[in-house]
């Protein structure tokens, strides 16, 4: 294990450990006892529901570039990918998608394309909703400070990706060896963009979904446990939460991620004992079903594979 991903590890680890302190693992232990069995089934949806979501985003991206492709293949692919990206910082595992379509014959320069513009939708509902949540609960100069910045990255991303001369730039100076796994990507993306509005709307309206079903999921949970949320709040929440888990000192933003949500619960007075032990159950059942989903896979593809996928392109 490199030196960095051991040191995000550990702050994963303790930040998660010093949670449970602080809430008391007994009052968890309590509430765990407590939860009817058919609430548990609420904290499977969310992950699965992202993950088929996207899939009809995806296969409708890249339907729009001629690429035909089953799309029980992109669901396949997708829970993957999904499934690594809880083992890298700031979810890059979600990466692996563009080699795992190369193995259906998938450009990996147009699978990029598709993804970053996924990505991009997705980032921009959610700084959205973290702008409002930023309005609710911080005072206005540490908004500014925090959203600026965000506004700032993904404005000159956009305009990178969608500047001819600024991506020649890019792939001369800074991807270098790597430029040749972006070819097609600018024109692709470039084409969707301009082109294929019926395809970004169809992005649009599975994010929006995602979103929306996970804050009801959400909602529904809360309201088992006594407490009345708001839907725009938890949007709000969770979308800051999201935001703070790009942050790359963690393993995927686990542990940051959770500590930050339960603190923004506490100010709203939902009981940090019961949002701690809420969080970690979708947090156990993801990583279980991501765990499950790797050792299934690995008999017939790992991370080594797609790494020399990427070499071989």
């Amino acid at each position: 294990m490199k030196l960095t991903s051991l040191f995000k590890f550990l702050v994963s680890i303790t930040l998660l450990t010093y949670l449970i302190i602080k809430i008391d693992i007994i009052n968890i232990i309590h509430i765990l006892r407590n939860i009817h069995p058919a609430i548990y089934i609420l904290f499977l949806i969310p992950f699965l529901l992202v993950i088929f979501l996207n899939s009809i985003s995806v296969y409708f991206l890249l339907l729009s570039i001629r690429i035909k492709t089953k799309f029980k293949d992109i669901l396949k692919f997708k829970l993957l990918s999904r499934s690594f990206s809880l083992f890298f910082p700031g979810q890059l595992g979600e990466l692996s998608l563009a080699p795992l379509l190369k193995m259906k014959d998938i450009p990996i320069g147009k699978s990029l394309a598709v993804i970053t513009l996924d990505k991009i939708i997705s980032l921009l509902f959610i700084t959205i909703f973290a702008f409002y949540g930023f309005l609710l609960y911080f005072e206005t100069n540490i908004l500014w400070k925090l959203i600026i910045p965000c506004g700032i990255i993904l404005g000159v991303f956009i305009v990178i990706i969608l500047s001819q001369k600024k991506r020649y730039f890019v792939r001369k100076y800074i991807l270098r060896k790597y430029a040749r796994l972006f070819a097609g990507y600018g024109k692709n993306v470039t084409y969707i963009w301009k082109k294929r509005k019926d395809a970004l709307f169809i992005d649009v309206v599975m994010t929006l979904s995602w979103l929306v079903s996970t804050a009801i999921i959400i909602k529904i949970v809360f309201i088992y446990f006594g407490f009345s949320v708001s839907l725009v709040e938890i949007l709000a929440i969770q979308a800051i939460g999201s935001l703070s888990s790009m942050i790359p000192i963690s393993l995927s933003g686990l542990g940051v991620r959770e500590s930050v949500t339960v603190y923004l619960y506490f100010k709203i007075g939902v009981d940090p004992v019961v949002v701690g032990t809420i969080l970690l159950l979708f947090l156990f059942v993801s990583y279980l079903v991501s765990t499950l989903t790797i050792i299934i896979a690995s008999k017939n593809f790992s991370l080594a594979a797609l790494k020399k996928i990427v070499k071989e392109n």
